[in-house]
């Protein structure tokens, strides 16, 4: 029963949550099948019943090998012997008789002694493992989204758009008097190199850095130390550069297409806890690039920022 329980949950039950959530982020996503699988399910039960079979055929084997006079007789108790805590009668007086009876029995018997330290143990680092991973997991989005990413949403431009549709598109972005204040950007992908396999990444260059800390807060994590965007170098995001094993003042290879690549040192990394980016300034990318960045996002604020309000902007 246990095993048909727990094929049930983990076959059927936790990758439809899985997916639920995945599908919170990525609205596109195709139905995902989760059939049964027949040699997991087996092996898997398998391996569940020969393990308890196998514990209770352990526990037995010294009374199944006994006669029956022997263990028809009550088992002679152990000598009894004064416990470490009796020579601090300050302490040992203060315990009641069931907790002197529980320290003398843990002390005699060491079997149930090492069971109960190893069992308390094992319970409290899986509840330390329970609580760390939902407080990490909880964090991904109140941290990204409202201490990182401090814009109220993103709008981008089609890049088959001719310069007359853009010139509408900016127009009416400024003057719709649903958005208190926008920036401009460039936001691409590109792969990341550093002298291993490549990382995908987003690429961020805003039209004007001095106004980035109102949509996109760059700091260290532990520090909170705010980093602005200079000609200098890039900032890169804190697992993007251990996944690379980068540091600050190291030369990243920045690759938009299979033709065009260029090198950029590393000026600061940023907290960051949802997908990879690197932001840069605009005169470093005319200048790495040679050529003026082609904006195509817009970041904004709303006005208001109740979700009404918001469920109209989208609309």
């Amino acid at each position: 029963m246990g095993s048909l329980f727990g094929l049930a949950a983990g076959q059927k039950f936790l990758p439809a949550v899985i997916i639920s959530a995945y599908q919170i982020l990525y609205n596109n996503l195709p139905t995902t099948l989760t059939p049964f699988n027949l040699w997991y399910s087996v092996t898997a039960s398998a391996a569940a019943v020969a393990c308890t079979t196998l514990a209770a055929w352990a526990a037995c084997w010294k009374e199944l090998n006994a006669v029956p006079a022997e263990l028809m007789r009550p088992a002679a108790p152990k000598a009894g012997k004064r416990v470490f805590l009796e020579v601090l009668p300050f302490l040992w007086r203060r315990l009641n008789f069931s907790m002197k009876a529980t320290v003398r029995n843990l002390v005699r018997y060491k079997k149930r002694f090492f069971m109960t330290v190893f069992g308390i143990a094992s319970c409290m680092a899986l509840l330390l493992v329970g609580f760390g991973l939902k407080d990490s997991i909880l964090y991904i989005g109140s941290g990204q989204f409202g201490n990182v990413f401090v814009y109220d949403g993103s709008i981008g431009l089609d890049k088959d758009a001719d310069e007359e549709e853009k010139e509408a598109f900016w127009e009416a972005v400024q003057e719709d008097e649903r958005i208190a204040v926008c920036m401009e950007a460039r936001e691409n992908a590109v792969d990341v190199e550093a002298g291993g396999s490549p990382r995908s990444a987003y690429l961020v260059v805003p039209k004007t850095p001095e106004d980035m800390a109102d949509f996109i807060c760059l700091r260290d994590r532990e520090s909170r130390e705010a980093y602005t965007l200079d000609e200098d170098g890039v900032i890169v995001t804190e697992k993007l550069a251990k996944l690379l094993g980068v540091s600050k003042g190291d030369t990243i290879v920045l690759k938009e297409d299979d033709t065009k690549q260029v090198e950029a040192v590393i000026s600061h990394i940023t907290e960051n806890y949802f997908m990879h980016y690197v932001y840069m300034s605009g005169g470093l990318y005319e200048k790495l690039y040679g050529k003026t960045p082609e904006w195509n996002q817009v970041f904004l604020k709303n006005v208001q920022n109740d979700e009404a309000f918001e469920d109209q902007m989208q609309a």
